[in-house]
Formats: structure tokens, C-alpha cells, sequence
């Protein structure tokens, strides 16, 4: 008698055992896919999900989402504004300075300058390996 039978049977339990583990594993993955695309669905056009939205996972689990406070937001645009002033006001609108250079001097993280903005809004320009400053006003 041949025990061909008996490792088929025990390769198909453990093939099935993998499966099983891969399908559970996956299930957790798509569990929070789809608590991001509730996520992004309770988002309104501003990039802030809509207050009290409340947003139930499978497993049972809910969650509220906020916004944060109009006042809390106003109480730092005034000091981003200045930092950008203090940025911007480092830039020569004839020589090329870097942004490595004008964030030190400014005191400004490198990271926290917006810099790509600034360019598209039309205040820099890029020039070789740096920026110049343009002459479209900023006001704080």
C-alpha cells in the first residue's frame, strides 16, 4: 500500500493552513483600506473631514472625527505668515541664493519652508540652483 494518499492529504492541509493565514492577514489589510476610504469620503473640499462625522469599522470599533477650533487655526496663520515674511525678505531679487542658505539665515527649519509654493504663488523664481526673490508683493 502507498502512502501517496496520506501526503497529498497532508500537503493540502498545510497549503490550506497558509491560505487560511494569508486570507486573515489580507482581511486586516482591507480593514483599513476601507476605514481610509471612509476617511477620505468624509472629507469636504478643504482637506478637513466634516465635524461630527462618525466613522464605524467592521470589527465594530467607531470613531468621531473633528475639526479643529476656527480660533486655533487663526492663532497660527499670523506666525506662519511672518516665517514666510522672515523667508522671503532673505532673497535677493538679483542674486541667487539657495534655500539651505535663506532658511539659516532666517532661522527657519529647511523642512517647514514652503517653498514650492512660494514659487507657484509667483514670490520666487527658480534660477540655476537656487531662487531669486520677484517683485510681486507679499503681505503678511
Amino acid at each position: 500500500m502507498s502512502d501517496e494518499p496520506l501526503e497529498a492529504a497532508a500537503t493540502a492541509a498545510a497549503v490550506y493552513g497558509q491560505l487560511e493565514k494569508l486570507a486573515t492577514d489580507h482581511e486586516a489589510a482591507a480593514q483599513s483600506i476601507r476605514a481610509t476610504m471612509k476617511l477620505l469620503a468624509a472629507q469636504n473640499g478643504h482637506g478637513w473631514a466634516s465635524g461630527g462625522t462618525t466613522i464605524e469599522l467592521q470589527n465594530g470599533d467607531r470613531f468621531t472625527v473633528s475639526r479643529p477650533a476656527a480660533k486655533a487655526i487663526e492663532r497660527v496663520r499670523p506666525a506662519r505668515r511672518e516665517a514666510t515674511a522672515k523667508l522671503l525678505a532673505e532673497f535677493d531679487r538679483k542674486e541667487v541664493a539657495t534655500l539651505d542658505a535663506a532658511a539659516a539665515r532666517a532661522g527657519i527649519e529647511k523642512r517647514r519652508a514652503a517653498i514650492g509654493v512660494l514659487v507657484h504663488r509667483g514670490y520666487l523664481k527658480r534660477k540655476g540652483g537656487g531662487f531669486l526673490r520677484t517683485a510681486k508683493e507679499f503681505v503678511p
